[in-house]
Parts: structure tokens; sequence; C-alpha cells
């Protein structure tokens, strides 16, 4: 009984905080109680800007940027021009819901058309760092395809050209053909849209480096990775820690694409003979080369009873399974992290990798992170090799 007390009280302490909160915001934008700010809203929508205007010129603290009133009147043409006239501004960067971004998502060419004469930004970018194709992207239907090509034209004819900025529109576009199959189709038609337009197939995202051929790996559809190459995707375009599209995949799991991403590699590449003796040259230990050059290579990580107490990624790693698929021998690469060389030994899992140190020479776990204006990094060191050949836990595949 005493537990349902204490949790009915903390609810109410947390409304208490939450309507001073908003009480605070209020008064911060120059509105002194909530109902001051509904007739100010009210008036707005009823485009009585005589009313508006004594409420500002006697009060010229009100932000009117607050409560987000421009999405009240975004069919009130002179509403909008009025809100701009006194100061909005709707070329706010990582706006939760820009005007002109939701103009397009809308299909409304004449909000599209007056927010431009009013300075609008083609270019403007939404709360996730999306672009005004990325999010038209999103609307994809059997009904919107034609809408789409038809509202990315005008985004090209205002200045956003396709050729030169849609490389992330159309890396999401090939991320949504593998996420939504029942709209595969709407999607190709928007790909061969970017295509025909001029976007670099080859083209890399912003932080991750990836291509759309190394999506395409990434889900094992062999189909979307044949027609990226054969309208000119490169397979040796890695992402930003080295790995190829070929490298990315785990044989066992899928040796048809496997098979497929090899055949497009210098046959170099795939020398077992060269690659293990440029390893041992570089320090991998024989144990890891072992490890790497057998068939079964699925371990758990799992805790030693040495372990440290002050280790944490392994620990969040183990909780979330601890599987390591170690790579072919022929598919470990070189990386840099923290400006140390490194070698990624496994496929990653749960965004994390094992890496080995190739200037102390020891076994290291690095997790990263893609954020809208970041990459995070949480990089652990593990120790020597047989502390961490001892914390393995082999794992037998069914074939």
């Amino acid at each position: 009984m005493q537990i349902v007390k204490d949790i009915i009280n903390s609810q109410r302490q947390w409304n208490q905080f939450i309507r001073e909160s908003n009480r605070n915001l209020l008064q911060d934008a120059g509105f002194s109680t909530e109902e001051h700010f509904k007739r100010f809203k009210r008036y707005l929508e009823d485009e009585n800007f005589e009313a508006l205007n004594k409420i500002m010129k006697k009060n010229q603290k009100i932000d009117i940027m607050y409560g987000r009133m421009f999405n009240c009147v975004i069919n009130k043409p002179k509403a909008m021009q009025w809100l701009i006239t006194n100061g909005y501004n709707i070329n706010l960067e990582y706006d939760y819901d820009n005007p002109l971004i939701n103009a397009f998502e809308c299909f409304n060419k004449d909000r599209i058309l007056f927010l431009i004469e009013n300075g609008a930004s083609i270019h403007i970018k939404d709360y996730s760092g999306h672009d005004i194709f990325q999010r038209m992207i999103g609307k994809v239907g059997a009904k919107n395809t034609d809408k789409i090509i038809t509202f990315m034209q005008l985004a090209e004819e205002l200045g956003r050209s396709i050729k030169e900025y849609g490389g992330e529109g159309f890396l999401s576009a090939v991320f949504n053909v593998h996420i939504y199959d029942d709209l595969e189709s709407e999607y190709m038609k928007i790909i061969d849209y970017f295509l025909k337009q001029g976007v670099d197939i080859n083209y890399r995202s912003t932080y991750t480096k990836i291509t759309a051929l190394y999506i395409s790996a990434w889900y094992e559809n062999l189909k979307m990775c044949k027609y990226l190459v054969k309208h000119g995707a490169n397979p040796l375009i890695g992402d930003r820690t080295g790995e190829r599209p070929y490298t990315k995949i785990y044989d066992e799991y899928s040796l048809e694409i496997s098979h497929y991403l090899k055949s497009l590699e210098p046959k170099g590449l795939h020398d077992t003979k060269w690659f293990t003796n440029n390893l041992l040259k570089q320090g991998l230990p024989k144990q890891v080369i072992d490890i790497c050059l057998s068939e079964d290579r699925v371990f758990k990580l799992v805790e030693n009873i040495n372990s440290k107490d002050d280790y944490v990624l392994i620990k969040e790693y183990i909780e979330k399974g601890g599987d390591i698929c170690f790579k072919k021998i022929t598919k470990i690469v070189s990386c840099r992290i923290n400006n140390i060389s490194h070698l990624s030994l496994s496929i990653e899992n749960n965004n994390t990798r094992i890496y080995f140190n190739l200037e102390n020479k020891s076994i290291a776990i690095c997790s990263v992170y893609y954020y809208v204006n970041y990459v995070e990094e949480k990089y652990e060191e593990i120790g020597g090799v047989e502390e961490f050949i001892n914390m393995l836990k082999p794992i037998k595949l069914v074939k």
C-alpha cells in the first residue's frame, strides 16, 4: 500500500514540476498567463492584426516563436506574413517542424512559393538534420510517389540541386527499400529518379561514410546490390572504419551475397597466405589469427573471474548478449581510433566491434553511436590476448 502511495505522490510532484516549468516558459516568452497566450493566438487565427499590434506595442518582451504559432496559421498567408514581419524566424536551424519542410511534405506549392518569397531557405534542415528531399521520401506510397518527384523537381527549380544535394535523400530511399518491403517498387522509382538526375551512386553519408551498396550488403539484398553495381557502384569504397561491403557481412549467414561481392574485388584482396603473413608482421597474435582462419569463429563474451571491476563497455556488451563473430582473415581491415592504428577483428554487433590495438598490442572494444551533428565513440581496452581469449566461450552454429 505504501508503494502505491509513493507512486501517486511521485506522479503529483512530477505534474507540479511540469506545470511550473510551463509557467516559467510562458512568462519568459512575455505572456503573463496561459489565458493571455490563448487570447494572442486567437487574435492571430482570426487575423485581428489591430489587436495583435496593440499587444506587441504594449509588451515588447513577447516572443512570437513561442508555442509554434506559425503552424496554427499555415493556410492563412496574411497571418503568416504578420508573424514574419514581426520577427518569426522561418529559417530556424534544426527546428522540430520547419514551415518550408512542412509545406513540401504537404505538397502545397502555393505555401512553398509564399515562404520562399518571404526569405525561407531551400537548404533548411529539420531537428534531425534531414533536408527537404529526405523528409519528402518519408511520404512514399502508391498515391504519393509521383507527387514526391514533382515536388523534388520544384525544390531543384528553387535552388536545391538534386545532383549536388540529393546524396542523403538517395541513401534514405535505399535504406527504406529494405525496411518497407510492400513499398519496394515505389522507392525504386525514387531511386531511379535520383540517379537520372545525376546523384553520385557512390555518395558517402556525412558521418558514417557508408554508400548505397554498403547499405544493401548490410541488409543482405543481393538484388539491390546487383542493381547498384550495374549503375556504377564501387564495391571497394569503405565506411569511416575501413569496412567494405564485402567485409561488413558474415559469410556463414550470407553465402550467396558474400560470394557475389567477393567476385567484384581484386583477387589479391583474398589471398589468405599473404594476409596471414602481413598480420603476423603487424603483431597480431597467432591465437587470434588461428581463430580467424578457422570455420568456428562465433563466440560469446563472458565475464572472467579476473575481469576488472572498471570494465564498463564489456559488461554492457555482455548484458546485450555478448556474441562476437570474428572475421575471416581476409576481411580484417585497418582503421584509426583516437589517432592510433587498429585492426578490426569482428563483425559489428549492437554498434560494437572488437579491435586489436597495433600500438600497445592489446585487445579493445569500441562502440560507435551516430547522432544529428556528431559521432560518439566509446572505447575500452580489454587487455592482453590471453586474458581476452579466457573470456570467450565457443558457440556452434547450426548449418
